[in-house]
C-alpha cells in the first residue's frame, strides 16, 4: 500500500475520490461484531474522506480465500491514504489483530460505472 499512497501524493493516475476494497477473515460472534460495526467502523468513519462502510460476507468462499468484503467509500483517496500512516490508524490495526481479524488485504479502486433498475452511471458523468 506504500506505492499507492506515493501515488496519491504526486498525483498520479489516483482519481480524487472512490472506494477501498477489503477482504478478510474474522471471527463469527457477537462481541466480534458489535466491536466491528461499532468502535472500529466509527473510527474508520472519522478518517479523511470516508463517507460510508459496507461489509459483506462471501456466502460460499472458495477454499483459501477470504470470507468478509468491506467496502470503503471515500470522497479524498490521497487523505485517506496519508491517514493509514499515522499512529491512530496503527493503533486501530494492532486492536483489529488482536480481536482476530486477519488475512487483510485493502486496496483503492475507481469506480467505472454503476447500474441500477433506476439509472446508471458511469465515471466521468
Amino acid at each position: 500500500m506504500r506505492g499507492a499512497a506515493s501515488i496519491a501524493e504526486q498525483g498520479l493516475g489516483m482519481p480524487k475520490a472512490g472506494v477501498f476494497i477489503g477482504m478478510y477473515d474474522a471471527p463469527q460472534d457477537e462481541d466480534f461484531n458489535a466491536w466491528l460495526h461499532g468502535r472500529y467502523y466509527r473510527a474508520i468513519l472519522k478518517m479523511p474522506g470516508v463517507r460510508s462502510i459496507q461489509r459483506l460476507e462471501v456466502i460460499d468462499p472458495p477454499f483459501g480465500h477470504q470470507r468478509y468484503v468491506v467496502l470503503i467509500e471515500t470522497d479524498d483517496i490521497a487523505a485517506t491514504l496519508r491517514h493509514r500512516d499515522s499512529d491512530e490508524w496503527r493503533h486501530w490495526q494492532q486492536e483489529a489483530t488482536q480481536k482476530g481479524l486477519i488475512n487483510r488485504t485493502l486496496v483503492p479502486g475507481k469506480r467505472i460505472v454503476r447500474l441500477s433498475a433506476e439509472s446508471s452511471e458511469t465515471a466521468g458523468q
